[in-house]
């Protein structure tokens, strides 16, 4: 784990069952605030090459009864972990 004034980076080589509890298991390694991912969903909005991948995800911790997060891509993966955030950003400001 590396920072500086603004970023974190995180290197791990955790698996899981998909990218979403990839990405949860290496950020529950070094942050010790707990959560669970409860929904997921995810759908397209636009047209032929412009379609861009939108995800939905609710999280849930000791404090917060839930927070959502949404994040848009052109590669849903990549919006599935914007929403991760998004909703992180919510739950633990």
């Amino acid at each position: 784990m590396s920072q500086d004034s603004r970023y974190i980076q995180i290197t791990t080589l955790y698996g899981g069952n998909g990218l979403l509890d990839a990405y949860k298991k290496a950020l529950m390694k070094n942050y010790k605030t707990e959560f669970i991912l409860t929904s997921y969903s995810e759908h397209s909005c636009g047209d032929k090459s412009s379609t861009k991948g939108i995800a939905y995800i609710e999280i849930q911790n000791k404090d917060v009864l839930s927070c959502f997060g949404v994040g848009a891509n052109n590669d849903i993966p990549i919006a599935s972990i914007k929403a991760l955030f998004s909703a992180l950003n919510r739950a633990f400001k």
